[in-house]
């Protein structure tokens, strides 16, 4: 829900110096989540503030886990129709976090550290009851944790499975999961690299039409995100132009897929800014999404 998006962006600007955080700030964060009245709500927010401070701040891994473990708590109250989709994405957001941690400890220098959480990716990537967007998510996140390891050849075997359960969300309709699971394997700077998985995205782009029009938006939506985070901002302003011709026919869902696609798209150009240590420009990023919510 809305409420729930304004708190995940609350925490967003919360974590915007990566080394140091405002633990009065953050109680209050968590006091306002622990008020919204129902279960489901709840998980959502703590879902998303553990994303975002999980992104921007993985020095303090042990203490966003704090966060992930609220999410799991409410979801045991939240109703069922929804609690396996939560529950996915927290397990992606859990191998998202994980990903950061051992990528901050390699630039530490904490190289045994770093190789002991990458232990935990491996058995995490082995499981195989997982739906494909969250296998997806854990082979997209092993690859990237082996390439920051310097295992390239892990990396590549990992990249070259990701076709496959690409394949099966498009089969089974969870394209919009499936490739929200592949932002931060682009974010990680490895879409140049993996001409397989350019093929398979080639063959999403070219069936996006044959989908319902409130799919197509959800789509196109996504496909624009994994080009900016990719740092393809040609391609994603086609894309995103593509998304808005598209939202007319999206029905009752329209204006919601808006406000969220302004909300996301922004985090990642504030995110992308913040990176390139334009931290100016990643304030007035996180200010405008502000703006969209608060509207």
């Amino acid at each position: 829900g809305l409420r729930a998006l304004k708190l995940g962006l609350q925490a967003a600007v919360l974590a915007r110096n990566p080394d140091s955080r405002d633990p009065a700030a953050l109680q209050t964060l968590q006091r306002q989540i622990q008020a919204l009245p129902g279960a489901f709500e709840r998980a959502q927010a703590w879902l998303a503030a553990y994303r975002q401070l999980s992104l921007a701040q993985p020095a303090f891994y042990e203490q966003n886990a704090a966060f992930a473990n609220e999410a799991q708590a409410a979801l045991r109250n939240a109703p069922a129709p929804h609690k396996t989709m939560l529950q996915e994405q927290l397990r992606i957001a859990r191998a998202e976090a994980l990903q950061s941690h051992i990528a901050w400890l390699a630039r530490q220098g904490r190289w045994n550290e770093a190789q002991r959480q990458f232990e935990q990716m491996r058995y995490a990537a082995a499981g195989t009851d997982a739906s494909a967007p969250v296998q997806i998510s854990l082979l997209a996140q092993h690859a990237l944790a082996a390439r920051t390891l310097g295992l390239l050849r892990e990396e590549e075997e990992l990249m070259n499975r990701l076709p496959v359960p690409l394949s099966r969300a498009m089969e089974s309709g969870q394209w919009p999961a499936a490739l929200d699971a592949l932002r931060p394997w682009a974010r990680g700077g490895n879409w140049p690299a993996a001409p397989r998985m350019q093929a398979a995205l080639r063959t999403v782009r070219e069936q996006i039409d044959r989908l319902p029009a409130a799919s197509k938006a959800q789509a196109l939506a996504r496909l624009a995100l994994l080009d900016y985070e990719a740092g393809e901002r040609k391609q994603g302003m086609e894309t995103e132009r593509q998304f808005r011709q598209a939202l007319p026919q999206a029905g009752g869902a329209a204006a919601e897929e808006q406000v969220r696609f302004l909300v996301d798209s922004g985090l990642v150009f504030a995110e992308r800014a913040r990176h390139a240590g334009a931290l100016a420009e990643a304030e007035a990023w996180l200010r405008s999404v502000g703006l969209v919510v608060l509207r």
